[in-house]
């Protein structure tokens, strides 16, 4: 039975990452789990990025050894709770960055409601800053946005 709640520092040996982002934004953090095992947690932040400042941002991370394409129903449930909750808080638009080369993953996130977005894929520098995939750079581990809207997702 999938179960989403609010995360606690529990959870944090699960999703470093988000562990390392709940200190360092403002957001809304929560976990995914089928039968009391995590799958993925997601965090909200209020603030966005450079990309889209003010624009609510998503971070998933899967628990290890998981992939989209086996945990879709899963994450599909943690992201309703989180388009929820940023509509809680008045947003009509959030974006999820997203690893341009997973195209199976951004093919499951457009099941899920979210489309791209129309801008180039990106490096996250840190701190605010990216640098855009040009020329021949190798666009591996960069991402690319994908939106989620009120008037596409209902």
């Amino acid at each position: 039975m999938l179960t989403v709640r609010t995360a606690t520092t529990a959870d944090w040996p699960h999703f470093p990452r988000l562990a390392r982002l709940a200190t360092s934004i403002a957001g809304v953090v929560h976990v995914v789990e089928d039968d009391q095992v995590p799958v993925a947690g997601a965090i909200l932040d209020l603030e966005g990025r450079s990309t889209e400042p003010g624009v609510p941002r998503i971070e998933i991370e899967l628990a290890s050894r998981r992939t989209l394409a086996d945990s879709e129903a899963a994450v599909s449930e943690l992201l309703a709770t989180i388009w929820s909750t940023a509509r809680g808080f008045g947003a009509q638009r959030v974006v999820l960055p997203w690893d341009t080369m997973d195209q199976a993953g951004q093919a499951a996130l457009a099941r899920m409601g979210f489309r791209p977005a129309g801008t180039w894929p990106y490096f996250d520098l840190g701190g605010g800053a990216i640098e855009h995939v040009m020329g021949y750079r190798d666009p591996v581990g960069s991402v690319v946005d994908l939106v989620r809207d009120a008037e596409g997702a209902g």
